[in-house]
């Protein structure tokens, strides 16, 4: 893109009060005030004794007085004036206002316009002593492309400008700036036209030529948003630009040049394919692509349903969404099949799920019905009247909910229940009607406070056991139940309410305990027992919850006795915490010694020999042989044990032998798709060890990966390995777009706009795209945007609040890439100001701005002031850019009323 800055069409300042001045008995006329740029003022005259002469005189300022010169610049008839211009561009215009005679003398009354310019011939206007208008070119750019026409003036002059396409009338308003992107592509002459309020207007402005390109066309259609794995492979008709590259997400196998799918190759899924032209304003197109072994649309809604909430629909095993359709009243996403249920309206309705023939697969349609029924109406009542129900402390109220069929309350509440909260308590009630469908509805009970009393924490004892009550918040207590305040006793088995009253004046309130005593357990050691040496005995207690035994026995865990005749006595504990005893006796006679030889490992298929030592003649393994020696090859992990027998006693021992099987099929499970940034943890089902393509080895892999992906696993032993891959695709985050930083003055709002996402959320709590805001001081405002894939990503817009009256502001930060010229330069603004010194220093201290410039201009927004030329982040104003860094900054002036200011602070430089 090319910009050049071309100056043309001079302005003339033809505005100002008129006066009426006589010359001479036979001369009427006025006088223009306001300056024509070279020293002089213009008078216009009309001769009443010769009707068809008509003179325009230009003389020094107030000849009358200072004795200036008249020179006659321009004349002709009144009704049909001269077309001299005035300093090489101006007409001038007469008209006859002959408004009063006094004595000799008649006054008129004049008025001259600026008429159409002659033809300019030069690129660069006629040279003139004027104020002239400057534009910034631009040749050529694509369609959307930020394109602003400026038309800087001095301020106040003019109050009207008209951006013209030829006689085409773009824009007329107060404002000198046009945004031309939002044309359509084309080619436009522009011209501006500046009037004052007083019908004054340049001369037209030299034609400005600018090209916006189109986009090229990135169309292309395949003819089947579905195909059978087994079809011909689909080539795409590009109907757009030709030319451009195809592609498509990771698992797609697709021609980049032709757009060809090789279906095979690419596998069974849903896949997005994109065509992106060439060329200076190129553009990209998508479509989904859909392979699949057979086409299936079985869809089904859980339902019915309540109006509230979302209800997703459920696929048959192997049906995909098509184009989802119903009748009217439903909020159906036609894309997903999900049901907005609370945006819909209650009744019953059938939902179509249709995905088209196409690539070799047939048509396939399904239907559900789904029913949404309304919310009950439900009211929260109470027993109390008045707006605020209230009751004494220990009173009570009913409360009952209407407009359901049954309800529930919060708070322990059973519908038709009287309460008696200790505090202002809300109680909310939830009615569900004979659909199941519920809604809610909350009353506030308020409570009156009484005296205090405490009756103390409830108490759980055991038989036995010995209990005090004592009351607390009084003096005096008078308990129930023969039971005197202090004073220890013995309760009965059971749960029994104890209850203190305490009197304070003519109010009464009173407070209960639960003494809950329970029984001891009744504990049973076991029946006595008489083994043999060597063998293992487990003693196991009955009758309670826990159990503790002596001589080091653990409950229910096998130990080997010593010989002779031992009591073990066990203490059972129950849930109570209540303990009670019993014994038990064990006799060990003496075993003889075996041994069954040391485990072993073999594969599956193998065998081994087992073989038996022992002082014993008889022996028994657990397969039934009788030898001392035997041969096994068992197909999975087995423990072999034999038996020998010498007298009464035995004694066993017990081999192991290991059989390797290759490892059992491993297989991942997690999420299949995540979000830009985001991570997911994928699980491993099978058999350890495991080893992952990332080289870890737990059961668990959390992964982030920065674009689409595949995971493996493998499970590896001594006979074999097995393993597992899992596809992860990768979703791009939204790119969100919102307002530009801006400043508002107190009282004033703004609407700030968002783009690029389907929902959002804004920091004031509203989730629309735009709000309109009106803070009482700077605030940021953060916005959160999500896509359909449930992505998101934030931006954040800064507006600051000027106060009214003398204010002076330094931003504390501005780009100098920003497209706003008032934030890539910094400025001090404010309102009032009549001096400044403004020193900026880098971290280092060392100055690397100062200015006294106090000149004031008003902001683009139209607000007061900006002032200075503005600091562009270079070292000094030499042109030498500064890093991105904080700096700081001194700022000392005086306000037009006389009151001094100083104000200090960082600043971020952003590039």
């Amino acid at each position: 893109m090319n910009s050049t800055g071309v100056p043309y069409g001079c302005i003339v300042a033809c505005s100002g009060d008129i006066e009426r001045t006589a010359f001479g008995s036979n001369w009427e006329g006025n006088h223009q005030m306001t300056s024509d740029g070279i020293g002089g003022a213009i008078n216009c005259w009309e001769d009443r004794n010769s009707p068809t002469r008509v003179q325009a005189r230009r003389f020094g300022i107030n000849p009358l007085i200072a004795g200036g010169s008249i020179s006659e610049v321009s004349s002709g008839n009144k009704n049909n004036p001269d077309v001299t211009a005035m300093c090489g561009y101006g007409y001038f215009a007469w008209e006859d206002r002959r408004v009063a005679a006094v004595g000799t003398d008649i006054y008129a009354a004049g008025e001259f316009d600026i008429g159409p310019p002659p033809t300019l011939v030069s690129s660069l206007g006629p040279t003139c002593s004027t104020c002239c208008i400057d534009f910034i070119i631009v040749d050529t750019i694509c369609e959307a492309s930020s394109l602003i026409l400026t038309v800087p003036l001095p301020a106040g002059l003019f109050n009207t400008f008209d951006f013209m396409d030829g006689l085409t009338v773009l824009q007329t308003g107060p404002n000198n700036t046009y945004d031309a992107s939002v044309l359509a592509p084309g080619t436009y002459n522009f011209q501006v036209i500046a009037s004052t309020n007083r019908g004054c207007i340049t001369a037209n402005s030299n034609t400005l030529q600018i090209t916006i390109n189109p986009l090229s066309d990135a169309s292309f259609t395949y003819t089947s948003g579905t195909y059978c794995i087994s079809a011909a492979d689909p080539t795409p008709a590009v109907t757009g630009t030709p030319g451009g590259v195809f592609t498509a997400s990771n698992a797609v196998v697709i021609d980049t040049v032709d757009g060809t799918i090789d279906l095979d190759a690419s596998g069974v899924g849903t896949y997005m394919v994109y065509y992106t032209t060439a060329g200076a304003c190129p553009d990209i197109d998508s479509l989904a692509i859909t392979i699949t072994t057979s086409t299936n649309a079985e869809i089904s809604y859980a339902g019915p349903y309540c109006a509230t909430g979302m209800a997703p629909v459920t696929f048959g095993i192997g049906a995909s969404a098509g184009v989802f359709s119903t009748t009217g009243g439903l909020s159906l996403d036609t894309l997903t099949g999900e049901i907005d249920l609370g945006s819909s309206t209650a009744g019953t309705y059938v939902v179509t799920n249709t995905i088209v023939a196409g690539g070799g697969c047939a048509v396939a349609s399904d239907t559900a019905n789904v029913v949404v029924d309304p919310l009950p109406n439900v009211t929260a009542n109470t027993s109390q009247p008045g707006f605020f129900p209230s009751i004494c402390e220990g009173d009570s109220a009913q409360l009952t909910g209407s407009g359901a069929a049954s309800y529930s309350w919060d708070n322990g509440v059973t519908d038709g229940d009287y309460v008696s909260p200790i505090t202002a308590t809300v109680y909310t009630v939830t009615g569900t009607d004979t659909n199941n469908c519920s809604n809610t509805d909350q009353v506030t009970l308020t409570v009156n406070t009484l005296p205090t009393v405490d009756a103390g924490p409830d108490q759980t004892v055991c038989d036995g056991e010995t209990v005090t009550l004592t009351g607390s918040g009084a003096t005096i207590y008078y308990w129930n139940n023969g039971v005197t305040d202090g004073v220890p006793f013995t309760p009965s088995l059971g749960t029994t309410t104890y209850s203190v009253t305490v009197v304070l004046g003519l109010c009464a309130n009173s407070d209960s305990v639960e003494v809950t005593v329970n029984p001891l357990p009744t504990v049973d050691a076991g029946p006595d027992q008489t083994v043999c040496d060597g063998d293992t005995v487990i003693l196991i207690g009955s009758g309670a919850s826990t159990y503790t035994w002596d001589n080091g026995v653990t409950d229910g865990v096998s130990f080997i006795p010593s010989t002779g005749t031992t009591t073990y006595t066990v203490t059972g504990t129950d849930t109570n915490n209540c303990s009670n005893t019993d014994q038990v006796t064990l006799n060990v006679n003496t075993l003889p010694i075996v041994d069954a030889g040391p485990d072993d490992s073999i594969c599956n298929g193998d065998s081994t020999v087992l073989t038996a030592s022992s002082g014993a003649t008889v022996f028994l393994w657990s397969t039934g042989e009788t030898t001392a020696s035997i041969m096994v090859s068992p197909s999975s992990t087995t423990s072999y044990f034999v038996t020998a027998t010498d007298g009464p006693c035995s004694v066993s021992d017990t081999v192991e032998v290991t059989v390797g099987q290759p490892p059992l099929a491993v297989t991942i499970s997690g999420p299949s798709q995540l979000c830009m940034g985001s991570s997911i943890t994928l699980e491993v089902q099978g058999p350890a060890p495991y080893l992952w393509s990332t080289g870890g080895n737990l059961s668990s892999l959390t992964v982030s990966p920065a674009a689409s992906t595949s995971y493996w696993i493998q499970s590896t032993n001594t006979c074999g390995t097995s393993s597992d891959t899992a596809d992860i695709i990768v979703n791009q985050l939204p790119i969100l777009q919102v307002s530009e930083d801006t400043t508002i003055t107190f009282g004033s709002s703004v609407t700030l706009n968002a783009s690029g996402a389907s929902s959002y959320f804004w920091s004031t709590g509203d989730a629309l795209n735009s709000i309109t805001v009106s803070p009482e001081q700077s605030t940021t405002y953060t916005v959160m945007g999500t896509d359909s894939m449930g992505c998101s990503t934030s931006a954040e817009v800064i507006v600051t609040v000027l106060p009214e009256g003398y204010v002076v502001y330094v931003p504390n930060v501005f780009s100098i890439n920003s497209t706003n010229s008032e934030n890539n330069l910094l400025h001090v603004f404010g309102r009032g100001i009549e001096s400044l010194e403004l020193i900026i220093y880098d971290r280092w201290g060392e100055i690397v701005y100062e200015t006294t410039d106090a000149s004031q201009a008003t902001r683009s927004d139209g607000l007061c002031c900006a002032y200075g030329e503005g600091w562009d982040g270079t070292y000094k104003h030499n042109g030498e850019q500064l890093n991105s860094n904080v700096a700081a900054y001194k700022l000392k002036g005086t306000f037009n009323n006389g009151d001094e200011f100083f104000e200090a602070g960082n600043i971020t430089l952003v590039r």
